[in-house]
This record gives structure tokens, sequence and C-alpha cells, in this order.
């Protein structure tokens, strides 16, 4: 009689439970997106047992114009959400070489890129990878030049020049003149603001920058967070924070 009582409260403070936490999470359940029509650019659903469903570009190469499907699970706290919360953020490694060969009027850059690939929580590959466009900052960030692979001109007239290009060769390398170098910045895609990496000897005029990203291969989110108000659900993020300024493009809730 008592191992059955013992069994019978278990099952109900497990109901009780699982109906607490579809009572707290329904004021977010539903499916928020933007873009136009039947073709949002992202889409988020979140469904009252606690998952989700996430269908949007690719986070790290938006460039690439991919789009990946994605479910898994979300909590709540305040007005924030955080999808898949037993994920954390793969870290990327970036080292910096510095050298002294004697060359007076130039210094020579090198960077070296390469992804690391994961494939349901387990490391499959890693390889070296072009990258589309980098940019690096010198010193205090008023001298910075875009590193691309060819000349990129932008015919839009909502769309900002790329100023300041060089053109990197095959083997990612390219040359300014000399200065006095004491920091280097680097930022590209998959970066959520410039990362960076002090120079030991300012009169070296050899750098190379060996940069490992890390990349799940499904692109499953990993403690993202997404902030809801009044409806609409921030899900883009501006410096390594989710944006709600009055400029941010939020994901508008879709009626039932």
């Amino acid at each position: 009689m008592n191992v059955r009582l013992i069994i019978y409260t278990s099952v109900f403070f497990l109901q009780g439970q699982v109906l607490w936490a579809q009572s707290t999470n329904a004021e977010f359940v539903g499916t928020y997106a933007d873009g136009y029509g039947d073709n949002p650019v992202t889409e988020l659903s979140l469904m009252n047992d606690g998952s989700f469903r996430l269908k949007s570009p690719d986070p790290i190469f938006p460039y690439t114009h991919i789009h990946y499907e994605n479910t898994g699970n979300w909590t709540k706290k305040g007005n924030e959400i955080t999808l898949n919360p037993g994920k954390k953020p793969r870290k990327r490694e970036i080292e910096l070489i510095e050298k002294n060969t004697g060359t007076l009027d130039s210094i020579t850059i090198k960077i070296n890129y390469s992804i690391k690939v994961f494939e349901n929580e387990q490391f499959t590959s890693e390889s070296s990878f072009d990258f589309d466009q980098m940019t690096l900052y010198l010193n205090n960030g008023r001298r910075h030049y875009n590193l691309v692979r060819h000349q990129i001109r932008r015919g839009c007239m909502f769309s900002s020049q790329v100023k300041n290009q060089i053109i990197v060769d095959s083997r990612n390398r390219f040359k300014i003149a000399k200065v006095e170098v004491k920091k280097l910045s680097i930022i590209t895609y998959g970066f959520d603001d410039p990362y960076e990496l002090v120079v030991s000897n300012p009169g070296s005029n050899y750098f190379e920058i060996n940069i490992v990203q890390p990349v799940d291969k499904e692109r499953a989110p990993r403690s993202k967070k997404v902030r809801i108000i009044d409806g609409v659900a921030y899900f883009y993020e501006r410096n390594g924070k989710v944006d709600i300024s009055w400029m941010a493009n939020g994901l508008a809730k879709k009626n039932k």
C-alpha cells in the first residue's frame, strides 16, 4: 500500500510539474518570423512542452544563403528565453605569431583560417577555409583594411561601399607600409566583435594570425538568447548581445 502511494504521489507530482511548466510558458508559445509572406528569413516556433523548431540562415556564414532547420528545448527567465541551454557556445582559437625579418619598408601579414567541424556533438574534421571577407584594425583602430579575394563593388544605393580593400594572395598574405604595430584586431563572419591581439614587439614586420573557427554541421543553436517583448522575438545580435534597439529587426508573432 505504501509503495502504491509513493508511485501515485510521484506520478501526480510529475504531472503537476508538466502542467506548471506549460502554464508559465504559455505567454511565449507560438511562431515568430520576419521577412515577407510565406518566405521568412528566420522562423522560430516555441511549443508548450518546452521544445522549439528553428529555421534560419547560416549563423556563421550568412553570405552563403543556406538555411538550416533545427529542433531542441527552450527555457525562460523573465522575458528572455534560451534555446538549447544545455549546449555551451563553442569557442574559436586565435593565435598571433610575430617575427622580425629585417625588411625596413613594409610589413607582411598572413592569415591562416580553418574550420573545425562537429556533428552530433562529435568532432569530425578540420580543414583550411577561404574566408570571404575580413577586416583588420591596426593599433587604435583608426587605420583598417578590408581583406578580400577580389575587389568588391556594390551597386545597391542602400549598401555602403567597402573601403580600404586589400586583395590577399593565394597564400592569404598581403603587405602594408611599415608602421609600429602595438595591437592588431580582426573581425569576420562568425565574430561578435573585433578580437584584439597584443603585439609583444612593436618593431616586428611579419605577422601570422591563426584562426580556428568551430562550427556545428547542423548549425544547432547553443545557449542562444532571445528576448521577447510585446509579442516580438528579438533574435539577432549586435556586439555579442541580443539587439533590442529601435533599429533592431525582430521576429513578429504570427496570428493563430
